[in-house]
């Protein structure tokens, strides 16, 4: 068996003469790659039923028209009806199997392409830009080579080269999340690790069916670092959907797909939201639980006041962090000018000028604005944002995580900023799990995300020992030293012990910085 450079999915619904016009540009482009020393292999289903579409035989006599007498000998698939989903599995399964590729495109048949050196280019891109970061700081996962049908606001690769090695103009997306990083259904090419991912269930990029069905899949796409880079490969032909049958009495298509197809449940409705805007919040409870005072108090060591808020913004949706806004704030920080935290900015910034984040990838460790991201630009960081509640933004390098994608990835940051976050870890207001000790394993989880060495700029309100339920805590003598175990206090700024024996009551307004170091092996 000889293992083929890449692999083409060609599932076929559409009208003979659809397929008739789209069809020979690919037979074109695969014999091109096999002249050019390439092992192209493409698989075309032809998924065929006459009760809905009455033109079966027309189709089997286009493709055999289209296949006689080429070059190019493709493997040909002939079933009665069943959803995409399952004909792109099905196929994406048989590519592994008998071709052991090294890339696969799914491609729909509406499609077709502008030149015969698309899946020839494709390869390459393939080879030299898989796992990349782009301008808008995550990895290249999956390559399209369909501008059309994508709703993405695209802007090229980078500033400095707009074009690839074979010269065609490469694109990546901003926006939020479910656009930068989705990827169109109809030209979707990735190499087959990635897929293989896909078909485990590690969803790396969105399920390989369509963009309606999956784009909350596009969360997690974004949030485990992948977006798509884009060419200008193709071109759409006949219909763009798939079908032209009005009964459903047959279900040819996974339900949701669009609201235009008509074998859809949602025709002439909206298209589904996100399931990440249809998650209720948890209310936070008003008063500690009570079995759980004792923990919170450490057996009575720690008083508690009491300040309530429910910050959980309900659980719908997500916040926008604005091109302008995050400038906005550059501008404010370049100004010398502080927020609502004051003096732990004067402290931060002492604090990063003696120890530099030039060039380093740093974790924000909370985030309601994007102040310290600011912060982050002006001093020469690459920042990530990691926030309970989901956040998106459109400024480039700018990145966004949940705590849950940044504990469980394997990325090792530089360095870490950590301002009045902490101190909320457990006590429920920002809609996180209530748990007593949740700030200390936060930090000591935060210590397997940053490499060895690494600094955490941290500021916490200091002060007579407090839980301030459910607004935050106060550190003092007997949950500060649990806080900062296994790290190494290099140096404070704004800090003396005798902040300590200080009674702020309840508001806990003082927050110098302490810079930490990783001693992790």
């Amino acid at each position: 068996m000889q293992v083929a450079d890449l692999v083409v999915i060609y599932p076929t619904y559409q009208k003979p003469d659809t397929v008739q016009e789209t069809l020979p540009s690919i037979m074109k482009a695969a014999e091109f790659c096999k002249k050019q020393g390439l092992h192209v292999q493409v698989i075309i289903h032809a998924c065929v039923d006459n009760v809905v579409y009455g033109y079966t035989g027309d189709l089997m006599d286009v493709l055999g028209d289209v296949l006689a007498g080429g070059g190019y000998h493709p493997f040909v698939l002939v079933t009665d009806n069943m959803s995409m989903a399952d004909s792109r599995n099905m196929c994406l399964k048989l590519a592994i199997d008998r071709y052991a590729p090294r890339n696969i495109l799914m491609l729909e048949e509406d499609h077709q392409f502008k030149d015969t050196n698309v899946l020839y280019d494709l390869v390459g891109m393939l080879d030299l830009y898989y796992g990349m970061q782009v301008g808008n700081g995550l990895r290249v996962g999956m390559v399209s080579g369909c501008m059309t049908c994508t709703v993405a606001t695209m802007v090229p690769l980078n500033a400095s080269e707009a074009a690839d090695q074979s010269g065609r103009e490469l694109y990546v997306p901003h926006g939020i999340p479910a656009v930068i990083g989705g990827s169109n259904s109809c030209f979707r090419a990735a190499p087959t690790s990635h897929w293989v991912s896909v078909l485990k269930g590690y969803d790396h990029d969105e399920y390989p069916v369509s963009r309606y069905q999956t784009r909350g899949l596009k969360f997690r796409n974004y949030h485990s670092g992948f977006t798509t880079l884009y060419f200008d490969g193709c071109q759409t032909v006949g219909n763009v959907g798939r079908g032209e049958g009005d009964s459903n009495s047959i279900k040819l298509w996974d339900e949701g797909y669009c609201a235009s197809d008509p074998r859809s449940n949602f025709r002439g409705k909206d298209t589904p939201v996100p399931p990440v805007q249809e998650t209720g919040a948890v209310i936070p409870p008003e008063t500690i639980p009570e079995d759980l005072i004792y923990d919170f108090t450490l057996g009575g060591q720690i008083r508690v006041r009491e300040w309530y808020f429910n910050s959980s913004k309900d659980g719908t949706g997500y916040t926008f962090y604005s091109r302008d806004r995050v400038q906005e704030l550059i501008q404010a920080v370049r100004d010398g000018k502080v927020n609502a935290y004051g003096a732990t900015n004067h402290y931060l910034y002492e604090a990063l000028n003696k120890y530099p984040i030039r060039g380093s990838n740093v974790a924000i460790m909370g985030s309601v604005d994007p102040w310290y991201e600011a912060i982050c630009f002006v001093y020469g960081g690459l920042p990530v944002t990691v926030e309970y509640n989901e956040r998106a933004t459109d400024y480039p390098g700018l990145r966004m995580m949940t705590p849950d994608n940044f504990y469980n990835s394997d990325i090792q940051f530089d360095a870490a900023v950590s301002i009045s976050s902490f101190e909320h870890d457990g006590l429920g207001r920002y809609g996180d799990p209530v748990c007593p000790d949740a700030d200390l394993q936060a930090m000591a989880k935060l210590r397997q995300r940053i490499k060895p060495g690494g600094i955490l700029f941290l500021a916490v309100p200091v002060g007579v020992d407090t839980v301030v339920w459910n607004a935050h805590r106060i550190y003092g003598r007997i949950r500060l030293p649990l806080l900062i175990a296994d790290w190494k206090l290099v140096e404070s700024f704004g800090f003396t012990e005798t902040d300590l024996d200080r009674d702020t009551g309840k508001d806990g307004g003082h927050q110098p910085v302490f810079v930490l170091k990783n001693n992790k092996d």
